[in-house]
């Protein structure tokens, strides 16, 4: 009786699995390894999710994850996206997360339209809106007080106007550069959004062969504190769904664990995971 009863709890506090979305690239797909290990962070897992997949096979996968993440690119809103933004909307408890290009996808699929809003390698700091006191993301008055600062890494050509968030989500911080001044934090029951990379901060340490910063990342302690801060806000909510995979041995073959990590886009990215474009979700990538 004791042996199920730990066996028990150690069930109810298994990790969360989220999905992370890939990007066409070159003939392939890719994921940078900095999300994976963004969602490690606050201690989550991540197995990767085809940008090509099906409707039917990304609901698939959907029903089995806690939450899914959208990372930054260059590429169009997929099928995939719309299917898992909708599935955050009906679903309690599931989380779905957009980071740059992420973000402009979550606007995307709830109808927003983009913007010439470039604002390209460089730090800057936010501007939190009154609703920003009252939210999940800065819930905290230390993280209000961190993000004021050079903190938030940008690399974006395009963005959703402050004016053009869409309804269901709450605009909780704008960002200023140059004469443009575009939406740069969103919430929304379970959809989240930084126009931003939190992710960086930490993970994306990219030097020239001269030894210099490959690019405007800010990696102060305050720094850090913010990618810390935003990982745990995000796999803190995925904790809460109750679904699982339907088999473990599914759920262990299905991680980034699996898979081998490439330096073949450094500095731009410390490591990538890359799958073969014809990769649909259906089979295992690894």
């Amino acid at each position: 009786m004791l042996l199920l009863l730990l066996l028990s709890t150690a069930a109810s506090g298994a990790p969360p699995v989220i999905g992370i979305m890939a990007q066409p690239l070159g003939g392939a797909q890719y994921i940078a390894a900095s999300y994976v290990k963004f969602v490690e962070m606050a201690g989550g897992r991540a197995v990767p999710l085809s940008y090509f997949a099906s409707n039917d096979t990304t609901l698939h996968w959907l029903q089995q994850l806690n939450g899914v993440l959208f990372p930054g690119g260059g590429s169009g809103i997929p099928d995939a996206a719309r299917v898992a933004v909708q599935y955050g909307l009906d679903t309690p408890h599931f989380p779905v997360w957009g980071t740059c290009l992420g973000f402009e996808w979550l606007n995307e699929a709830l109808g927003a339209t983009l913007l010439d809003e470039k604002a390209e390698n460089v730090s800057l700091p936010l501007e939190l809106t009154p609703a920003a006191n009252t939210s999940y993301l800065f819930r905290d008055p230390q993280v209000r007080d961190w993000v004021r600062e050079n903190v938030t890494m940008n690399n974006h050509n395009y963005g959703v106007s402050p004016e053009n968030v869409p309804k269901q989500l709450t605009l909780l911080s704008t960002t200023t550069y140059g004469d443009k001044t575009f939406a740069s934090t969103v919430e929304g029951g379970n959809l989240f959004g930084v126009q931003w990379h939190p992710e960086k901060n930490a993970y994306e340490l990219g030097e020239t062969d001269g030894g210099f910063p490959y690019e405007a990342i800010n990696h102060s302690p305050v720094a850090i504190r913010v990618t810390a801060a935003f990982a745990s806000s995000f796999i803190d909510k995925a904790r809460a769904s109750p679904q699982s995979f339907r088999d473990p041995k599914t759920r262990r073959a299905a991680l980034f664990d699996n898979c081998n990590a490439s330096t073949a886009l450094y500095p731009e990215f410390m490591q990538v995971y890359f799958f073969d474009e014809s990769w649909d979700g259906t089979a295992l990538p690894c």
